[in-house]
Order: C-alpha cells, then structure tokens, then sequence
C-alpha cells in the first residue's frame, strides 16, 4: 500500500516516508514488484469514475473537465504557491536590515541574532511549502493525465472516423494511428507536465513580479518605474514570441503524427518489408517526414533562442536601468544595502521575467495539445455510441425483423475502410496501403433482407461488391446508416471475426476465451471444431502458447482458426463470420464447415461471407448475393442456383479461390511456434546501477562529440565568469562608498576578484559628493558586463540548438536503421506498442528533454556547484577559517543523500519508462482490431486494462517524484544551515557592508 496516505504530519512535510524504498534502492536494483500500489484516491480507476460522475454535460470543454476532475490538488497548489511567492520576498529585506545592522557602528548583537533567526526560519518554512507544492502538483498531474488517456482510448472505441478533403484528395488524418499513439505519448504527457511544471506559475509569476517591484520601489524609490518600463516594453515581445512557437507547434505535431504514422504502418506491416526488400523504400519514406519534421522542429527552436535571450537581456537591462536611472538620473549614492537588496529583489524579478517567456511558450505548447485532444474527442462517433457512454446498445428499428435490414442505405465513415473493401473485399481491417484512384465513398443502397434465425446464412459477391461491407452494417460498429433501417438484437454481445483475424498480443487461450470465464468441456469443444488440437500438440506450451503482437508468429491459417474459435467459444446467440475459410486450405476448411459451422454452432444465428460458394451454399439455410453494394439475389439454396442473377458468383469462385489459396500460401510462410515454450515477448529490458558513460557519448558523439563538449563548457564557464564579475564589481563599488580605497584592499579574495574588473573607488557615501564621472564608469564596466553575459549566452544557446537538432537527427536515423536491420524474430518477441514508445515519447524527450537537462546540469555544476560555491567558502572560510569545520560534515551529509538518492531515482526512471510501453501497446492492438471489441462489446474489460496500466506506470513516476522531493526537502534544509552557518560569520565577524551582502547574496541562492 502507498505509505504516505498511514504517514504522520512530520513525515509527510518531510517526505520521511519514502525513506525506506530509498534505502532499498540504495542496496539493490529496484523492480516493479518493489513498488508500493498507488492509493485508492489516485488510482486511475477511482480518478475517472469521479470524473465522469462531475462530468454532468457532455458538452462541457475538456479543459474545464479535466480541471474539474482535480479541482482539490489544483487549489491546493495554489495556495501553496501564493505562500511561496510572499515568503520568498521576506529574504531581500532580512538582507537590507542585516546590512544596515551591520554599517551601524553602534549596533546591537541580539537583534543581528533576531534577524538571522528569521531569516533561517523563514527559508525553511518556504522550503516546506515549495515542497508541498510541486507534490500536489504532481499528484494532480496524474488525475489530469489519466482522465486524458481514458477519455483518447473511449473515444477510440466509439469514433467514426470523418473523411476530410485536402488538396482534392481524401485522407484520414483525424483516424490515422500516428495521431492516436501522438495523442497518448506526447500529448497527455505534455498536458501532465505542464500541470506539473507550469500551471501554479499562472499565479507565482505575476504576484512574483508586482511584488517585487513594490520592494523595489520601497528601496529606490521612482528608479523602480525605470525598470518596469523595461518590463512593459520587452515582455510583449516575448510574448508575440511564444505565439509564434504555439503557431509552429500545431505544425510540429502534425509531422510528428505523419512520422509516427508511418513507421506504424512499417511495423504492422513488417513481414511484408522484410520479404519484399522494402527497407530502403520505408527508411526514405520515414527519413523524408522526419525531415519535415526537423524543419519545423528547427524553426521552433531558434525561437526558442530568441525567447531565452528576451528573458536574458529584459532581466539584465532592468537591472542596468534601475541602478544608472537611481544613481545618474536621481543623484543616490548606491550603498551596499541598497545595492544588494535590489540585487536579491531583481534577482526574484529575473527568475519570474526569465521563467515567463517559458511558461508563455509551454502555456502555447499545451495549448496545442490540448486542441489536438479537443478535436479529436469532438469527432462525431457511430450511431450506436453517440447517446450513450456505457449503457446498452439500442437498435435502430423497431417492430422490423429480428436480424437484418429494411431499405437500408450505408457509407463508410472512413476512407480507409471503404477502400478496404474495395480492395479487399469489404474487408475493414484498416488495410492502409498506398492511396489509388478507387472511389472515395463506397456505398450499399436499399438493402432489404432478413436473415433467418438459428439458421446459417451465406452472403456472395464478386470482391469488391460489399459483403464485408454488410456484415459491418449489420454490426453497426463502422458504417453510418444514411437512410432505411437496421436491426440486431442487442441482450446480448455480437461474436464477429473479421476477414483479416485479429489476435491480440497474449495466450492462445486468452485469445479464444477472450475474457469470458473458462469453461474447460465447452473450450475442449470449441478448439476441436476449429481444427485447433493438432497446432497445439506441436506447441512445448500448448494453449498456454504466447502469441505476438498481430499473431505475427502464426500462419493465416491459425489466426484464421483462432479468430473463429474466440467467436464460437463466445455465447453469442448471433455470429457474424467474415470469409474465415479464405486463410485455410480446401481440407480445413471442409473440417471447418461440418464441425464448426454445422456442428458447435448449429442452432446459433450465424451469417457468414465466404467465396467457397460450391463448397457452403447446398448446406446453408439461406443465401444473399451483392452486386455492386447491392442486393442482386437472396432466397433458399434452390432459388439462388435458379436465379439468373447469381451465375456471376459461381463463374468468379475459381478466381476468387486461387487468390485465396494464394493469399494463404504466402501468410502460412510465419515462423512457427514451435519449440518457443510458454513465453514468446521478452519482458522489456531496464538497465542496472550507473548509467555508462557510452550512453552519454552516445549522445554527445551525435551532437558533435569533443567540440561540442569543449565549447559547450566554454561557454557556460565564460557566462558564469561573467556573472560572477558583475556581483563582485557592485560589491566593489558599493564599498567604495563608505571605505577608503586602502580599506577596500584589504578585503582579500574579492579584492583579487575586483582588481581583475579595474580599481574604482567612488564616492564619499553622500550623495552631494558622488564623482558622476566615476558613477559613469561603474555603470559603464556594469553595462558591459551584461552586454557580455548576452553576447555569450546567445552563442551558447544557438550552439546548443544547432547540436541537439544534430543529434536528435542522426540517433533516429540510427534507430530506424537498426529497428528495420533486426530479424524477424525481433519482431517476433518484441511489442509494436514498445518499438512505437521509442519512435514517440522517446524520442520526443532527446529532441527536447535531454539537450535541456544537459544545460540544466552544466548550470548547476559551473553556477552553483562549481563558482558560486566555492567562491563564497573561499570567501568566507578567509574571514573566518572555522566555517570550513562546518561545512565539511554537511557536505558529507549532502553526498550521502545524494547517492542514495541518485541510485533510486534512476531506476524509478528506468521503471517509469518500460511501464509506458504496454500502454500504447494495448492502443495500438486496440485500433487494430476495434470493430471486433465493439462487436464482442468487450469496451469496458479493455478499459479496465487501460486503467490498470496507467497505473502501474504512475506508481513509478509519482515515486520518482516523490524521492525527488525527498531530496529538495534536504538539500534545502542544508542549504539553510549553510545561510545560517554564513550569517553567524556576519553577525559575530567583522565583514564590510559590501562583502556582508556579497555573502548573503550568494548564501541565499
């Protein structure tokens, strides 16, 4: 059970309770099995239910629903967040009274005491706030994104694809697989992460930046409206910016649909690559939309660039601006309480400007997504599902006859399925091959027939005359009644097997029982009507046999028989049979016909399409002949073979078999299962302990290997020099108020610091007596700085992008060779839905996560890990050398928390990752074979299995998560000591005003 829900207050505020799989996965690999069950509130199942129970009208937007659906987390996060934003204001103005203490000669010890008291108690408070915060922000990411992955795959089994027009020609883009697999890989996950990451920010940054300017101006005064002029002239910009990116994104994601779209139909297809050759054909057709793709995706990045450098230069140019409009403009003589106040107040300011234009470009990006998933849940859906979300199916006539049609005229929803059964026969399998010049609409016009009842019933035509067509009619879960009347009875589910047979990715015996209770007389039965026993005597595991992913591991024959035995196991009352005798030879299917059609199934309602005419027709009840989507001929055996109408059929049936045999010889050269056991797919494979260091040259070989590293760190060095500089040259100056320049060179480090910016000493500390030359100067060294910081953080940012879209590049061109390079056992052993996650969310994340994680480290580790720290011990421990006896044991604390931590949370990722890939697993199996879970009416059982999964890959991310709050909740209670540890230096020492807030600075961030 999830700990946290029995944890204590002091626990649960100090995340003690996810110590213990900390300290496990500190001393092992974690598995699957050692994660704890989310809790019954954030189970998927639980999230959705109450959704749909506050989801009153269906008409409502799904951003309003989804909101809805985890109001609590996100009033929550809220309320933490304005908590947040007014405590992290407190620490500028506990620095200015500590600096004014300390530039009092007459000042008292016990208020210095006071003051860093609640400077201490006001970090940590914050610290425990901000912790909260993005827990509940996590916690309703996952509400948000089990609602949207439940609502996509619902939506799913109850679209109709609509036929749009683009360029004179139709397409399917609104059904096409790519756009589903896009929807739930990319999509959802931006939508959560966004929730995650960005959402709280809607009130944090505004309330962050009005508050910030009202401690500006309590500090300088009307040179506060200088800075926020600047603001209100450059934030529009990156604004219009982030539209521009939102704009480009929708682009994106339609390349990335068309790419994703494609390697689909590579890989359902990929025996047929493999025996064809065609790899160079589908590595040009998928290198060519990745193309496309990169070229947007290039696009979007540079403005991204252009966002960042908006946020950089608005940020620096507030700053440039306030001091020259306070000091030139207003005649202030800038001390160091001034001074380092603004500083700790623009540096909050700064942090909201420079997250704004993110928050604007990721508000535009999930925007995007959240459009995507709108239209697609407002696309219209078949007739039977339109008024209903789980209630019974209700006929479309009434008082008419109890199976079949009255006047009734169909289309298709679908251009792919009407070309499917145009091509193949009726069939509407998704057969989404190259595009032709067959008719766009496939009709059936004034179909009136009754098919009798208990009574085997046989439908002909030439291919291509709509006889899989009917049976779709009949079945209503893929052509749109446009006039007439159709009837099924619907007390019951309806068993349907579809002309090419759809087998899931599970046991042959799952398979046929397909999720009805095990009856083992009645199961023994069915698999000896369907020709079944002496397939699985061959098998080592018998009917316990695993299949793959589409049955690619059987011949079309098996999957013929299978499909059949899932429909006659079923107790269906009423079967609808689409041409199974095709997959199978003459012998089989003779077995076939006695044994399961006049045999299990006698006295059963069964309708069956089949081109073996001399082979069914004298043993039917009843016989239906279509010419041209249309009813030529029905009646008894006896009144078919008179009827002139139907000789077209007999003369077609020898064609029509040698095709079929054909089409079965070729699909019966699938590997056979013998000799596999039990088990065919390999469980997904999830790295153990340290990451290599070949997997980071991996990545950085593709980015540009060494020159890319050497000047990568150059760069981040070089920015972060310069911001070092830019502090220690205010220090420098500040001092120069109150000190004589003799006074100044005895600081020690930062006077080594400062000599290297150029000596200045300015000012007497009144503003009557500031040498405006010198103040010039200052700000002109200042000004140059930050146009350096600029310049470099431009070079490093367009670097960076040429890079990574260099990398991104070539490791998917290296995937899609190596994926189209495996033999066919590959595929054998390995789900679609796993090779579709790294074509989609994986690869989203090193087009986009990985290049922005690598910078977030180097800023870490050259910011805060590399210079700032060592600059301000250094500093500190010349004033007082006994800091550094401090330091040392917290720094032992930090690397124990840290490597415990860094051991877990790597395999809580890996987890993560590999419990994505049975999820788009079950999408992508589900789309193939929908209209035979609609027929079957098992919509509800594969939901449940979607809920199930979804789960099982939150437990991994929310315990990801939660260790990751696990660490921030330490690692700030260290950063708290080291401020307390700092601002004892300050009250006990005898630093200058200038290097108190130098030190303070630097403690607080």
């Amino acid at each position: 059970p999830w700990r946290e829900t029995s944890a204590s207050l002091t626990s649960q505020i100090f995340f003690n309770w996810m110590t213990q799989i900390i300290v496990l996965g500190a001393q092992k690999p974690l598995e699957a099995s050692d994660l704890w069950d989310l809790s019954e509130a954030d189970s998927a199942a639980h999230i959705v239910d109450d959704h749909y129970k506050r989801k009153t009208h269906l008409k409502t937007s799904f951003v309003y629903n989804l909101l809805k659906g985890s109001w609590f987390h996100v009033t929550l996060m809220m309320t933490y967040s304005i908590a947040s934003t007014v405590l992290a204001l407190t620490s500028p103005f506990f620095l200015n009274t500590l600096i004014k203490w300390i530039s009092d000669p007459n000042r008292e010890t016990s208020r210095g005491w006071s003051l860093l008291a609640a400077l201490v108690t006001c970090l940590t408070v914050r610290a425990v706030i901000v912790g909260q915060l993005v827990h509940h922000a996590r916690r309703a990411s996952l509400a948000i994104r089990a609602i949207s992955v439940d609502e996509i795959y619902q939506k799913t089994l109850r679209r109709s694809a609509s036929i749009h027009k683009k360029n004179g020609a139709a397409i399917d883009d609104d059904a096409s697989v790519g756009k589903i697999v896009t929807l739930v890989s990319i999509d959802a996950e931006r939508i959560r992460e966004y929730i995650a990451a960005y959402s709280y920010r809607i009130l944090d940054i505004p309330l962050s930046m009005i508050l910030s300017f009202i401690g500006l101006f309590a500090i300088v005064g009307w040179a506060a409206f200088a800075g926020l002029a600047v603001i209100v002239v450059l934030i529009p910009a990156g604004s219009y910016v982030g539209k521009i990116i939102g704009d480009l994104q929708e682009t994106l994601m339609e390349m990335t649909d068309n790419r994703v779209n494609a390697i689909n139909e590579m890989l359902q297809g990929i025996r047929a690559v493999k025996y064809f050759a065609w790899e160079p054909q589908f590595i040009n057709r998928i290198t060519a939309a990745r193309s496309a793709e990169v070229a947007v995706w290039t696009r979007v990045s540079i403005f991204y660039v252009c966002n960042n450098l908006l946020a950089c230069g608005t940020s620096l140019v507030v700053a440039f601006v306030t001091f020259t409009t306070y000091t030139l403009v207003l005649g202030n003589a800038l001390d160091s309480s001034t001074a380092f106040t603004c500083i700790a107040l623009l540096a909050i300011l700064n942090r909201s400007i420079a997250t704004l234009p993110w928050a604007l470009g990721e508000f535009f990006r999930v925007k995007v997504s959240l459009d995507r998933a709108s239209r697609f849940l407002a696309e219209p859906e078949l007739d039977r599902f339109e008024h209903e979300r789980a209630a019974p199916r209700v006929s479309t006539m009434v008082g008419g006859p109890v199976v079949g049609f009255r006047a009734a005229s169909f289309r298709y929803h679908s251009i792919y399925s009407a070309r499917g059964d145009l091509n193949r026969d009726g069939s509407a399998a998704g057969d989404q091959r190259e595009e032709s010049d067959l008719p766009s609409e496939f009709h059936l016009r004034d179909i009136d027939v009754e098919f009798p009842v208990g009574r085997l019933s046989l439908v002909m035509g030439a291919t291509g005359s709509g006889k899989s067509s009917l049976i779709l009619a009949l079945s209503g879960v893929k052509m749109k009644c446009i006039s007439g009347k159709q009837h099924l009875p619907t007390a019951h589910p309806t068993a349907y097997v579809a002309q090419s047979a759809w087998i899931m990715n599970a046991t042959i015996r799952d398979n046929i029982l397909f999720g009805a209770r095990y009856d083992a007389k009645r199961y023994q039965e069915t698999i000896e009507a369907c020709a079944l026993i002496r397939d699985l005597e061959t098998l080592e595991g018998g009917d316990l046999t695993e299949i793959g992913d589409k049955g690619v591991n059987l011949s079309g024959g098996q999957k013929a028989r299978i499909s059949l035995a899932r429909a006659a196991y079923s107790r269906a009352p009423i079967l609808l049979l689409d041409d199974p005798l095709s997959a199978v030879d003459a012998p089989t299917a003779k077995n076939l016909l006695h044994h399961c059609l006049l045999g299990a199934l006698k006295n059963r309602t069964v309708i069956l399409v089949s081109h073996a005419v001399s082979l069914v027709l004298p043993h039917v009840y009843f016989a239906v002949v279509l010419g041209a989507g249309c009813v030529v001929a029905q009646g008894t055996p006896d009144e078919i073979f008179r009827n002139p109408a139907a000789e077209g059929v007999f003369r077609l049936e020898p064609a029509a078999s040698s095709e079929r045999r054909e089409l079965a010889a070729t699909e019966t050269i699938a590997a056979a299962l013998e000799g596999t056991g039990t088990k065919l797919v390999d469980e997904e494979e999830k790295a153990t302990g340290t990451v290599a260091w070949t997997v980071y040259w991996t990545y950085f070989k593709a980015a540009g290997g060494v020159f890319f590293l050497a000047i990568f760190l150059s760069t981040f060095v070089l920015e972060n020099t310069f911001y070092l500089l830019e502090n220690v040259w205010v220090q420098r100056w500040t001092d120069g108020v109150t000190k004589t320049a003799p006074e100044i060179a005895a600081v020690g480090p930062a006077s080594t610091l400062a000599a290297l910016a150029g000596d200045s000493t300015i000012g007497d500390g009144s503003a009557s007596a500031v040498d405006r030359a010198d103040v010039t100067g200052f700000l002109a060294v200042y000004g140059a700085i930050g146009f350096s910081i600029i310049l470099v953080t431009t070079a490093q940012l367009s670097f960076m992008v040429y890079s990574y879209i260099r990398a991104g590049t070539a490791m998917h061109q290296n995937l899609l060779r190596s994926i189209l390079g495996a033999p066919m056992r590959f595929f054998e052993v390995t789900p679609i839905g796993r090779i579709l996650n790294r074509f989609s969310k994986d690869t989203e994340s090193i087009d986009n996560d990985v290049v922005w994680k690598v910078h977030e480290f180097a800023s870490q580790v050259t910011a805060r890990g590399g210079f700032k720290i060592l600059f301000i011990v250094v500093l500190i421990a010349f004033e007082a050398p006994i800091f550094i006896a401090g330091m040392l044991p917290l720094t032992l604390i930090y690397y124990l928390i840290a490597k415990d931590y860094l051991l877990t949370s790597r395999d809580l990722k890996r987890l993560e990752s590999v419990s994505r890939s049975p999820l788009f697993s079950q999408f992508s199996e589900t789309l193939a074979g929908v209209e035979t879970v609609r027929a079957f009416g098992a919509q509800g059982r594969l939901v449940s299995g979607i809920h199930d999964k979804i789960d099982l890959n939150h437990r991994a991310y929310f315990l990801m998560w939660s260790a990751n709050r696990w660490l921030c909740i330490r690692t700030d209670m260290i950063g708290a000591l080291v401020t307390l540890a700092a601002g004892v230096i300050v009250v006990a020492g005898s630093l200058s005003p200038g290097m108190t807030g130098l030190v303070l600075v630097y403690a607080l961030e």
